[in-house]
């Protein structure tokens, strides 16, 4: 009977260390899953058996945490952009190519363009395109121009007789556009009543009739100076001095070029002469 009863009660002490060991186990449980939403898994780790399955519950709501680290790779994208705007600052440096040569060096050189609106001097390589106005009689011959065209202070010109030095008659002066002189006779003591660009003559008073975009080419001779209305060669730009245009209206033998002063133009001198 004794025996008996030992027996019993070691089974119910038994039983009861089962249950303790149960309920430690499912605290442990629930200690894994606060890893995943924090207190929740705390709670469900109170009592025996009941205790171990709210620790499973826990443990699944850690696994949610993992999830929230995949946004983090977003950002990157970000980047792109800056590099734009280095195009640009290349514009600019145009400028005059040096001194410019002479368009002609003999009369063999140049040759007569004309049509119903000019009558011109041009080097014998060109070919003008013809203005578009229909005439019985063209610029030249309206003009009474010579035959020929030839090469003066290095220039291809018609060589109009526009110094008025001379001029004598009573007939009031022709008013002309800038750019144009009034053309004189052939004896030079009158006027024609026509009006020719300036760079097309032979020679001109005095400086002063080189207007607009011209500019005077004087040359010192022993009779005096003869003076030129020139354009301003294209790779000179605007440059009309002794350094980029000089070159080119200054030929020999009056190679010597100095500018003037205060007046659109040079001086050509022969010291040999």
């Amino acid at each position: 009977m004794t025996k008996t009863v030992a027996v019993v009660a070691a089974a119910f002490w038994l039983a009861g260390c089962g249950g303790e060991s149960s309920t430690d186990g499912g605290g442990a449980t629930g200690g894994g899953g606060s890893g995943g939403s924090g207190a929740s898994g705390g709670s469900s780790g109170s009592g025996g058996a009941v205790g171990g399955s709210g620790g499973a519950l826990g443990g699944s709501g850690g696994s949610g945490g993992a999830t929230g680290g995949s946004a983090g790779a977003t950002g990157g994208s970000g980047g792109s952009g800056g590099a734009t705007g280095g195009s640009g600052g290349s514009t600019g440096g145009t400028g005059g190519g040096g001194p410019a040569k002479p368009e002609c060096t003999s009369d063999s050189e140049c040759k007569v363009f004309t049509d119903c609106c000019s009558c011109i001097g041009v080097p014998t390589s060109e070919n003008p395109p013809s203005c578009p106005a229909l005439c019985v009689q063209d610029k030249c011959g309206e003009l009474g121009a010579p035959k020929a065209a030839a090469c003066i202070a290095g220039r291809c010109v018609m060589g109009f007789p526009c110094d008025d030095s001379k001029v004598t008659c009573k007939m009031a002066t022709p008013n002309c556009d800038p750019g144009q002189v009034p053309q004189v006779t052939a004896d030079g003591t009158c006027w024609t009543g026509q009006c020719v660009p300036a760079d097309e003559c032979k020679t001109v008073k005095d400086c002063a009739d080189c207007t607009g975009a011209l500019f005077c080419a004087s040359y010192v001779t022993q009779l005096g100076p003869q003076n030129h209305c020139v354009d301003v060669p294209a790779s000179c730009g605007s440059d009309f001095t002794c350094a980029c245009s000089g070159p080119s209206v200054c030929v020999a033998p009056y190679g010597t070029c100095s500018d003037f002063s205060g007046l659109k133009g040079v001086s050509c001198s022969c010291p040999n002469c």
